[in-house]
């Protein structure tokens, strides 16, 4: 989600820079400014990922809707194997001809980002 300012101006949202910082702390090299805070903010917020973001706006936003799951799988680390991959592909799943009901029973979320990857390539 993107946040927006009192003035009207577009930023990343605290979820964001959280992800960003989660990544950046892995990669080699010499850091960007922008890399670096995220990667402060990942390491000041990274003991209690869960409650931190719950208690963001976006995340109570999501919760009060029903999203109370997808709070919780955004707060795990290295939950997936995969790594989604910007591609020139159709916008949705059914622009293919796919259906939730094509992925298999019991298949996580992270999973579900392979499976369909898999059959979009």
């Amino acid at each position: 989600m993107t946040a927006v300012g009192v003035d009207g101006s577009l930023g990343p949202a605290f979820e964001d820079q959280l992800a960003a910082g989660a990544i950046a702390r892995y990669l080699d090299g010499r850091l960007s400014p922008e890399a670096g805070a995220a990667v402060a903010i990942f390491s000041s917020f990274e003991w209690d990922l869960l409650a931190q973001l719950e208690q963001s706006t976006s995340g109570q936003e999501l919760i009060e809707r029903g999203f109370q799951e997808d709070v919780i799988w955004a707060s795990q680390l290295n939950a997936s194997d995969c790594v989604p991959r910007l591609q020139a592909l159709p916008r949705s799943y059914e622009e293919v001809g796919m259906t939730v009901d094509d992925m298999p029973a019991g298949m996580t979320a992270g999973q579900a980002i392979c499976f369909y990857a898999d059959r979009l390539a």
